[in-house]
């Protein structure tokens, strides 16, 4: 105790009482004593599952592993179960492109399959062309946005050849003012079907996210209502009321 007082003097009153205490004082402390310089970083500040051991008598360590590891783990273990027979594709997006394209091969219809095939091109064309773009940028934020506005451009600019074919044709009819043609809906289902990669969900959701909403919002409830932005920032939604508060 008396070594530790003497120590404590030293390291906070020293200037007051004229000490000198420099580095080489304290690491000749540390090797006459045998400490070592630098103690071992506490389990706790490891990464939860990295760590191999920790102290059941610190109780950070035992709450974060003991605790905390172990209902994660519980909790994954769970949801691995209950996901692995959900299915990763979502038929109510892919369903209209893979539907057209079955129904053009039943029917031997060459040109709407052709003209199909060519779409599923053009969007994977598309894709490799941002990925090489943020590639070269080394895949941080760095013009992100841009690089969006020039694969929405390019999107957008994604039309069918052969418009004389009947079928064809009526892909491009609008049958409402300002609404999606069956060509824009078509399209952001092939992105969907041809585009596999989970990570690319955001990318593919700035091209056609009105799209993928309006599908599946019909998908779920054929009488689905649209109400426009005015409107939406006009509603209050309704909180829920904790049970402990005053009405």
């Amino acid at each position: 105790m008396a070594l530790l007082s003497d120590l404590r003097d030293c390291l906070v009153d020293g200037p007051k009482n004229g000490y000198r205490f420099t580095k080489k004082d304290w690491y000749s402390f540390l090797n006459r004593r045998e400490y070592p310089w630098k103690l071992n970083e506490p389990a706790y500040k490891q990464p939860i599952e990295k760590a191999i051991w920790y102290k059941e008598g610190n109780i950070i360590d035992y709450v974060k592993f003991a605790v905390m590891r172990e209902s994660l783990r519980g909790f994954k273990t769970e949801v691995d179960e209950r996901l692995q027979h959900v299915p990763s594709e979502d038929e109510n997006l892919s369903g209209l492109y893979t539907a057209r394209y079955r129904s053009s091969c039943n029917e031997e219809d060459g040109e709407v399959r052709e003209e199909l095939g060519k779409l599923a091109e053009n969007l994977i064309t598309l894709v490799s062309g941002w990925k090489e773009r943020r590639s070269r940028k080394g895949g941080g934020t760095e013009g992100y946005d841009d690089d969006i506005e020039q694969a929405y451009l390019e999107y957008r600019q994604i039309i069918p050849r052969n418009t004389a074919h009947p079928v064809v044709a009526s892909w491009m009819d609008r049958p409402v003012s300002n609404g999606f043609t069956t060509w824009d809906l078509l399209k952001a289902s092939a992105l969907y079907t041809k585009i596999v990669d989970q990570k690319m969900s955001h990318f593919i959701f700035s091209l056609a996210g009105r799209e993928f909403l309006f599908m599946k919002a019909l998908s779920v409830d054929p009488n689905t209502q649209f109400v426009t932005s005015d409107i939406m920032t006009t509603l209050k939604v309704k909180r829920p009321r904790n049970a402990g508060n005053k009405p």
